[in-house]
C-alpha cells in the first residue's frame, strides 16, 4: 500500500511498467470534460474509472481485494477514509470472482488512511482495502480508479 500526493507520483514510476502510464493520465487529463465511467489506456492492460459519488459510513461498505488488477484510487475532489489491511486478516464473505477481479472481506480495515483531494492510494493483491468512507459526514467525491495488470 502506497499514500502519496499526485505532485510525488514519478518516484513510483519504476515500481511497474504501467504506472508512468497511468500518473501521465492523472496529471494531463481534464476531470472537468471527462466523461464519467471507464476509459482504457492500454487494452486490457490499462484503464481508468473516472467516478463520482457520496461518501458513506464504514458499517455500509465492504473490504476488497484484487488479484489481476493493481489500484491506483486518486481523489480528484473531496475526501475520504480508505480502510486497508493485509490479506489473511478477515474471512472471506464473498469468494473471488476472476471476472470483475473481486473477493470480497468482513469487518473494517486495520488502518484507516485520510485520503485528500491531489492524494492517492495504491493497493496491491496483498492489501485488502475498503475506500469510499465519510470522514466526518457524507461528501460528495470525484475519484479516478487507475486499474494496472498486475502481470504485463
Amino acid at each position: 500500500m502506497i499514500l502519496d500526493t499526485l505532485d510525488q507520483s514519478k518516484k513510483y514510476n519504476g515500481l511497474h511498467p504501467l504506472f508512468s502510464k497511468a500518473f501521465e493520465f492523472l496529471h494531463k487529463t481534464n476531470f472537468e470534460e471527462l466523461e464519467l465511467g471507464k476509459h482504457e489506456l492500454v487494452k486490457d492492460q490499462l484503464f481508468a474509472i473516472f467516478m463520482e459519488y457520496d461518501t458513506k459510513e464504514s458499517t455500509d461498505g465492504t473490504l476488497e481485494a484484487h488479484k489481476k488488477f493493481i489500484d491506483i484510487q486518486a481523489v480528484i475532489a473531496g475526501q475520504e477514509i480508505m480502510e486497508v489491511s493485509k490479506l489473511g486478516m478477515h474471512a472471506t464473505t464473498k469468494p473471488y470472482n476472476p471476472e470483475n477481479d473481486l473477493e470480497f472481506f468482513e469487518g473494517e480495515g486495520q488502518t484507516k488512511l485520510l485520503v485528500d483531494e491531489g492524494q492517492f492510494a495504491v493497493f496491491f493483491p496483498e492489501d485488502v482495502h475498503k475506500p469510499n468512507i465519510k470522514v466526518n459526514h457524507p461528501q460528495k467525491v470525484k475519484k479516478v480508479v487507475m486499474k494496472v495488470l498486475v502481470d504485463c
